[in-house]
Order: structure tokens, then sequence, then C-alpha cells
């Protein structure tokens, strides 16, 4: 049994890669194949990564370029241990796999919900459906492929905030707080610092 994806070009990019013929990927016996669409410079992947027993490209990035793949550890499934308790319980990784240079990033997913998520469609270069099984139930989630773990690698959105903020002077011997601006509309305004006599 094999599967058949084709790799796709973002609008801008096809003419600058008309040369370049269409590429395919096709799965077969757990192998992912990549092939030229007129059959030639036929290639199986080999990824480096211990205990990967499987791969499966899944969806292309617009770049036509970067493709997302799902590994899987060997199986929990298996004689004595039903399909429907144990195959979920098989842990998965999101990968992105660039074409031209071969190189192979791992998608961190720091707090992972199971071990068993599946990615179903790449909404976008920075966003993706993913299925995550608990207790043997699927449910779809919308996740970012680059969380945020601290609050410095988030994107400069200033447009997208809302609500605002205000700075106050807080008197630590009787907790009383005093409001030192206002704004209308209101604004982002932060950082806060000592007054210069510590009173």
């Amino acid at each position: 049994m094999a599967a058949c994806v084709s790799c796709r070009s973002p609008v801008g990019a096809r003419q600058s890669r008309a040369s370049r013929p269409a590429r395919f990927f096709f799965v077969s016996q757990g192998q992912t194949a990549l092939i030229s669409a007129d059959g030639t410079g036929l290639r199986y992947l080999e990824f480096d990564v211990p205990n990967q027993a499987t791969w499966q490209p899944v969806d292309f990035f617009s770049d036509g370029r970067r493709v997302l793949f799902l590994s899987m550890e060997p199986r929990r499934d298996g004689p004595g241990r039903p399909f429907e308790e144990y195959y979920t319980q098989t842990p998965t990784r999101l990968w992105i796999y660039d074409l031209d240079s071969g190189s192979l990033k791992e998608i961190t997913m720091p707090d992972r919900m199971a071990p068993f998520c599946a990615p179903q469609l790449l909404l976008e270069d920075e966003r993706m459906l993913v299925q995550v099984f608990r207790n043997k139930v699927g449910q779809t989630f919308s996740m970012n492929q680059r969380p945020d773990t601290d609050h410095f690698n988030r994107d400069y959105k200033p447009d997208l905030a809302r609500g605002g903020t205000e700075i106050c002077r807080l008197d630590p011997r009787d907790n009383s707080v005093t409001r030192l601006t206002s704004s209308d509309p209101p604004v982002w305004d932060f950082r806060v610092s000592e007054s210069p006599d510590g009173q």
C-alpha cells in the first residue's frame, strides 16, 4: 500500500522554479520516498533519529520547500494489546524537513498533552491543527509551532493589543495605591522603576 502526496510551490515562486520538475512523496512499508513527476531522481529518505520507527509527510509550507513530517516510535499495540487501547499510547513527534538542504528540525512541544499527537492541517506557516488523543478520545487543537517560552520571544504586534495600563505609586507602609497616569483611549505603559530617594 502506498500513499502519494505532491509538493506545492507558492504563487510568487512558480516562475522562479519553473525549470524544476514537480516532486512527489510516496510512502510504502513505512519508508518515505521522493521522486520527480517525470520518474527521475528517486530517493528514499533516511532520518538519523533514534527510536523513530516510521516517518510520514503531512503537509507543505507555503515556500514549497519545507515539509511537515510526523514520526512515530514502535507501536504500543500488538499481540495481547488491543489496537483501540494501545495504539494511541505510541509517542509521536513533529518535524520540519527542508527538501533542498536536507535539514531536519523538531517542532518543540514542551507541554505535551498526550503521547500521541497527529497533525491534521497547516492553517498557515506558524499555525496548525493537531489531533491529540487523551483517554482514547481524539480532540483537535489549533497550535503555534513556536511556543511562547518566555516574554522575549513573542512577536511585537501593538495593533493587536487590547485594554491598557496605568502607572501607579504603591506605598509599602500602608499598601495605598495612587494612580499617576490616565490615558484615554487606554495605552500600554510599562517598565516602572523605584524613585531615587527610595520613598
